[in-house]
């Protein structure tokens, strides 16, 4: 006798279970749930395993309904589950040794639910924990990082996708004049515009430490009018 089925795409566990008053061992297929903390059994479920505990209008009786007046479950999205009352059923899985099992009944759609307590409990889950500890070289230098990361500066690159700008329409037109160009960096000056034109980039230049020129594009007042 089967007193659950579960959908296909969700993890279940075939457990082994005794009901009072009625003799036999039955097969109860339960939902998995290792971040649930608590059983649940729809009140439907619990209608048919316990057609003696139901009042006139299909609800537990009070001796169910007592233990559990102050209980509250809450649902992953917040919102609360009322609960009909508690009953336990000694189940068992893979081992020889019965266990006393609480479960909330709940008045849901969904299978009966097996929560991590009683996954470890049966043996149905077995937690693993460790920590991996990353030895990544330290990077110290520039030179450390270019050799670390070599094909992120050998050229010009581009982000993915597309951006698109748009202009301040209130925002003051505003044209740069040409910056001095000292006469003895001209020649390294046109060497590297050359070169930047052969990339697609345009320019102002700084001198960088070690004595070679930065040309990049001067974008203040372009900034401001974004």
């Amino acid at each position: 006798m089967c007193l659950s089925q579960p959908k296909e795409d969700e993890a279940c566990a075939d457990v082994k279970i005794q009901l009072k008053n009625r003799p036999g061992v039955y097969s109860f297929l339960l939902k998995v749930d290792s971040g649930a903390q608590a059983n649940t059994l729809p009140l439907r479920i619990f209608r048919r395993m316990y057609p003696a505990l139901l009042t006139p209008d299909g609800f537990p009786v009070e001796s169910v309904r007592a233990p559990t007046v102050d209980t509250r479950l809450t649902a992953y999205n917040g919102t609360e589950i009322r609960c009909y009352g508690t009953i336990n059923l000694q189940c068992k899985s893979h081992a020889e040794e019965w266990f006393n099992t609480p479960f909330y009944i709940v008045d849901v759609d969904g299978p009966a639910i097996l929560g991590l307590p009683s996954c470890k409990a049966l043996k149905l889950i077995t937690l693993h924990c460790g920590i991996t500890i990353d030895n990544a070289h330290k990077i110290n230098t520039v030179s450390e990082l270019q050799a670390q990361y070599p094909d992120q500066f050998d050229k010009i690159g581009c982000f993915p996708g597309k951006v698109t700008l748009k202009v301040d329409p209130d925002a003051t037109p505003h044209v740069d004049a040409p910056p001095k160009t000292p006469i003895a960096l001209r020649d390294q000056i046109k060497s590297e515009l050359d070169h930047m034109e052969n990339l697609g980039v345009s320019l102002a230049y700084s001198i960088k430490k070690d004595g070679s020129l930065r040309v990049c594009l001067d974008p203040h007042h372009l900034n401001q009018a974004l």
